[in-house]
């Protein structure tokens, strides 16, 4: 389910952009064994001019949301951060400090697959999975 959500503001080639989506989804499937299929990403262009860091307008940032479901470890997620750190600045050519990272684990009732919460797919698989076989 890992869902990335990427503001960046230095103005990415494809080629960077391509960089960037494979680095990444590569990340989230060795930090957290999720199958490359499994990973969305969405990445936004932002006009430097629109970004503002200690008062000072035009700062290059990187800024990625993660939404997880829970579950992971504190060390999967510090190898997760690691990965994406050397991903980005390797690609974008900033440094680290103008990379932010924030997780966040969402409740399985507040995540949906198409109509169903994850939540409610969990409960289907496991009747499926409980259910005498003829």
């Amino acid at each position: 389910m890992p869902i990335m959500q990427i503001f960046i503001t230095t103005a990415c080639t494809q080629e960077v952009r391509l960089s960037l989506f494979s680095s990444y989804t590569a990340a989230v499937n060795e930090a957290l064994g999720s199958p490359p299929e499994r990973v969305r990403i969405v990445m936004t262009p932002v006009p430097v001019e629109w970004v503002c860091v200690g008062g000072v307008v035009g700062e290059h940032i990187v800024l990625i949301n993660i939404y997880l479901l829970p579950g992971r470890t504190r060390e999967q997620k510090r190898h997760l951060i690691r990965a994406l750190v050397e991903a980005t600045t390797r690609h974008t050519g900033l440094p680290e400090s103008a990379l932010r990272i924030l997780i966040y684990d969402m409740p399985k009732t507040n995540v949906a697959f198409g109509a169903l919460s994850a939540e409610e797919l969990e409960e289907q698989s496991a009747a499926l999975q409980s259910s005498p076989m003829p």
